[in-house]
């Protein structure tokens, strides 16, 4: 059911222009970050987790496409009393907004469930969404002038137990469904709606390529060493094979301590920091499968950038990537007494130029949900925070600048808050 969502009024509330250049310079490059409120376009908080749902890092809700256009999908509930399998209770909605702020699509389909429906964009911008225990793609031909009115075509079954992962280039889905025999689904959408079928695996499908699967693991040899003290850690594997042809599994020899994520068949975002105190305290690399360092990013003290729990995003060259990275106090490993998380930041790095790019603040909790995209050209970040969405706006820094220290001047003009805000510089582990 489609319900009228009107234009948001806070689109232009807070702009804030976050300096990435040296305080001294005459016209530092700036990154500028506009906010809105979901709760303008109908959204409403969530019920409680329900016991056949599963909240997962692989649910898309934010995207952006090439055209720089943001797309924002959240369930609300449609009806109350009677409802049936066509007819559920909840519709997830979905709003594209353009880049100057002004939403140009407004869709809705129905949904049975809170957090089990994910938004996905394929390599050519077309629409995928996972609602209803299925899969479906948005009509090409149904994108009228009158917003709402799409058609949708359902590609694949995906209920419960269904978990999907995309490609880096948004052009392959791998559907993984438990109870359903074969249990995994390819998807090429330049293909749609062909999909390919494959048996299970003994490995589980970490990430995905258009050609490869992998997947990290210890071997029983390596855990045996560690066990009986010949090793001080059990080493962990990187493995791909090809989708759908699990028999040949071959090892990448790529050093892993901790999360990686796979940018393309060659690059890698990894962990190698074979010095850090355990697996979270490692510095963060760029590396090739023949090992070959080609960006490496030093954590400050207290910061990690191993969460598993939020993606890594990419540009679709692989040349700027976005990650989410924790400061967090308070911890003692000897005591077994966990550390407590008092900052958040979205950093932006550049990996062909070497640096960092813009460093965004976000809330240190979120109730609901907490994610973010990366555009394919690199330039335009969008950050979901459960009922706001930031959209930030990437400016190439000039060569031989680096990120400030601090910035704090304030300067309204015209009733637009331009806020200075601060963007840590790199520094070595103390």
């Amino acid at each position: 059911m489609y319900r009228d969502l009107k234009q948001c009024s806070t689109w232009t509330v807070a702009v804030m222009l976050i300096c990435a250049g040296q305080l001294l310079a005459a016209e530092p490059p700036t990154v500028k970050i506009t906010v809105l409120s979901l709760r303008d376009y109908g959204w409403e908080p969530l019920d409680p987790v329900h016991p056949h749902e599963i909240d997962t890092v692989r649910r898309g809700s934010i995207a952006v496409d090439h055209k720089n256009r943001v797309l924002v999908g959240f369930a609300v509930r449609e009806r109350s009393g009677l409802v049936t399998r066509d007819q559920p209770a909840l519709s997830f909605h979905i709003v594209r907004l353009s880049p100057d702020g002004k939403t140009d699509l407004s869709l809705s389909l129905p949904t049975n469930g809170w957090r089990s429906n994910s938004l996905y964009l394929s390599d050519t911008d077309q629409i995928i969404v996972r609602a209803n225990d299925s899969l479906q793609l948005l009509q090409s031909n149904s994108e009228p002038a009158n917003m709402g009115k799409g058609s949708w075509k359902v590609i694949a079954p995906c209920g419960w137990r269904c978990q999907i992962t995309q490609s880096p280039s948004r052009r392959t889905l791998l559907l993984d469904t438990w109870d359903v025999d074969p249990p995994l689904t390819v998807i090429d959408t330049t293909q749609l709606p062909t999909v390919r079928r494959c048996a299970k695996t003994s490995h589980e499908a970490h990430s995905i390529t258009d050609k490869f699967a992998y997947s990290s693991g210890q071997t029983r040899a390596d855990i045996l060493n560690y066990f009986s003290g010949k090793t001080p850690r059990a080493e962990v594997h990187l493995y791909r094979w090809p989708l759908c042809e699990y028999e040949h599994l071959a090892e990448i020899p790529v050093p892993i301590r901790g999360r990686y994520t796979v940018m393309n068949d060659r690059f890698f975002i990894v962990n190698a920091d074979t010095k850090a105190a355990s697996d979270v305290d490692g510095d963060l690399e760029v590396i090739s499968s023949e090992g070959r360092v080609k960006f490496r990013q030093a954590m400050v003290k207290h910061d990690h950038w191993d969460a598993f729990f939020v993606p890594i995003r990419s540009s679709e060259r692989g040349d700027r990537i976005a990650v989410d990275i924790l400061t967090t106090r308070g911890g003692n490993r000897t005591l077994d007494i966990s550390s407590h998380v008092t900052a958040r930041r979205i950093a932006v790095y550049d990996i062909e130029a070497g640096k960092e790019l813009a460093s965004v603040p976000v809330s240190a909790k979120h109730k609901y949900r907490f994610e973010f995209d990366l555009s394919p050209d690199g330039r335009r970040l969008a950050i979901l925070e459960d009922d706001t969405v930031k959209v930030v706006d990437l400016e190439e820094a000039r060569t031989g600048e680096k990120p400030t220290e601090r910035a704090d001047t304030v300067d309204l003009k015209d009733g637009t808050l331009r806020l200075q805000v601060p963007i840590p510089a790199s520094k070595p582990k103390q």
